[in-house]
């Protein structure tokens, strides 16, 4: 699976649980990203090869027609399709939801037997955040 994503130095991409920041931006296509372990990568622009930046996660400089604001870098990863690839901000967000959805799944199993008035509220609240997990997964495609 490829993604092209326009980030400013700072931000954070999540590929499964792992991540790569961007740590300095110095044009659309030049570009120095590290991952968790503190390797960095530089990237000197769309003619360069892809460089592994985590096993089987490769990273280029992205090449598109319209020009990026600002400082931004276009990176353009590749990476299995079973990967999920997000922004820091969505990454949070899923997490906290697959963490809602663990502590209720876990007071459910030790309360042995809810309430019926109760035991609907929570299945209703299951399957919301359960769908929004899948949302997010998916690109945050509605």
């Amino acid at each position: 699976m490829g993604l092209i994503l326009g980030v400013k130095a700072g931000e954070k991409i999540y590929i499964a649980d792992d991540w790569i920041r961007v740590v300095k931006v110095t044009g659309p296509h030049n570009f120095v990203l590290e991952n968790e372990d503190g390797t960095a990568y530089t990237i000197k622009g769309a003619q360069d090869q892809p460089q592994e930046v985590l096993p089987e996660v490769f990273v280029s400089a992205g090449v598109i027609r319209s020009d990026m604001p600002g400082r931004a870098a276009r990176v353009f990863i590749t990476a299995p399709k079973e990967m999920q690839i997000l922004r820091q901000g969505p990454y949070q967000t899923l997490t906290l939801y697959e963490d809602s959805v663990n502590a209720i799944e876990g007071l459910l199993e030790m309360m042995a037997m809810p309430a019926a008035e109760i035991e609907a509220d929570v299945n209703e609240l299951l399957t919301e955040l359960k769908d929004e997990i899948k949302l997010l997964t998916r690109g945050g495609k509605r």
